[in-house]
This record gives C-alpha cells, sequence and structure tokens, in this order.
C-alpha cells in the first residue's frame, strides 16, 4: 500500500499538475494564436505576390501591346516608304521616257521642217519652171510641129550622108577594080615581089596593093570629114 501511496500523486501534485495542465493550455493558446498570426502574415505575403505577380503581369501585357502597337506602326511606315520610293522610282522613270519622248518629237519635228524647207524650195523652182513655160508662149500643137520639123532635117541629113557614103564606096570600089586591070595587063610580077592571090588566083604585086590601100584610107577620111 505504502507502494501504491508513493505513486499517487498528492494533492500538492495535483495542484501542480492543474497548474501544469492550466500553464500547458495556456502555452498551446499562445502557440495557436502565434501560428494563427504567421499563418494571416503568409496569405497576406502570398496575397501581396499574387497582386506584385498580376501588377507585373499587366505591365508586361501592356508593354507588350505597346510594342505590337509600334511595331505595327513601324510596318506601316516601312509600307509606306517602300511605296514612295517606288512611287519616286515611276516617276523618275516616266520622267526619262517624257524626255527621250520630246528629243524624238524635236528631231521629227525638225526633219518635218527640213521636209517642208525642201518642199517649198522645189515648188519655188517648179513656179520658176512654169512661168518660164508661160514666156515661151508655145502650144502642144506648136511643139509637136517643131519637133517634127527637126526629125525631117535629121532625116534629110542622114540620107544625104548614107548616100554620099554609098557613091564614095562605089567610087573606091571601081577605082581598085581599074588598079587591079592595070596590074593584070603589066609586066609579070617577078620572084622577088611578094605575090598575094586576088580574083580569079590571079598574082598581084604587092607595091600596087599599098598603093589601093593608102587611096581607100584617103577616101574614108575625106567622108568621114563630110558635113553632117
Amino acid at each position: 500500500m505504502k507502494t501504491l501511496q508513493e505513486f499517487r500523486p498528492t494533492h500538492k501534485n495535483v495542484i501542480n499538475n492543474g497548474k501544469a495542465k492550466k500553464a500547458g493550455t495556456s502555452r498551446k493558446s499562445k502557440k495557436a494564436k502565434k501560428g494563427s498570426s504567421s499563418f494571416n502574415l503568409t496569405n497576406v505575403a502570398l496575397a501581396v505576390c499574387a497582386v506584385l505577380m498580376g501588377v507585373g503581369q499587366y505591365k508586361k501585357s501592356s508593354e507588350v501591346a505597346k510594342l505590337k502597337e509600334a511595331n505595327a506602326s513601324l510596318t506601316q511606315k516601312v509600307a509606306n516608304l517602300q511605296m514612295d520610293s517606288m512611287k519616286y522610282m515611276a516617276d523618275k522613270k516616266i520622267q526619262e521616257i517624257s524626255k527621250e519622248t520630246l528629243k524624238s518629237k524635236v528631231a521629227h519635228v525638225d526633219s518635218l521642217n527640213a521636209i517642208i524647207a525642201k518642199s517649198k524650195t522645189d515648188l519655188a523652182k517648179a513656179n520658176l519652171e512654169i512661168e518660164s513655160l508661160k514666156n515661151l508662149k508655145m502650144s502642144a500643137l506648136e511643139y509637136k510641129t517643131k519637133l517634127a520639123q527637126i526629125e525631117n532635117e535629121y532625116q534629110k541629113r542622114l540620107d544625104e550622108h548614107n548616100r554620099a557614103s554609098t557613091e564614095t564606096i562605089t567610087r573606091m570600089g571601081r577605082k581598085m577594080m581599074a588598079e587591079v586591070d592595070n596590074a593584070k595587063t603589066r609586066a609579070p610580077a617577078s620572084a622577088t615581089r611578094h605575090v598575094v592571090q586576088f580574083k580569079g588566083n590571079q598574082p598581084v604585086n604587092a607595091k600596087v596593093l599599098s598603093n589601093q590601100k593608102r587611096a581607100v584610107e584617103s577616101d574614108e577620111w575625106s567622108s568621114n570629114n563630110m558635113e553632117f
């Protein structure tokens, strides 16, 4: 029994145990209060972090939107600049083509002016010729009559020339025949003389033939010197 009593708590121990329990309870409450306050701080910190993250995300999204808007405006400006450059090049090309066209038109106008000037000169010459023809006062019939007279006179002179030539040739032929006949009646040709065959295989003296040739040439010369 004594042994059990030894293990039984005394009143003092009970009181002490009660105080200890109360102290433990107060500690627990303090710990709970402390834990709740730390939990609240954590929640507040998390909320603040979430708010800050949201604000940062909003700022980032707004900056991205601004960058996209700036990029779009820059792209539009680049497109406008490219369009302006293309317009400038097209205008420059058109100006070059216009200059070339103007040069060709000027050259064409100059050539036309030269043609017009030449035409005026030709027209003036034609007018002078017409005036000279008017001054002649010759009709077509008179011109034809005059031309027929000239042709008749020319034909007459030609006929006279042909007749004189025929007579000269006939006279020369007769003279040659007479000389040949005279040569036949002479002495026969010696062995030292050159003998040629003429009509009827008759020997002819070379000296006689040379004389005849000179006579023929002189007659031809006189016939050529006749008035035409």
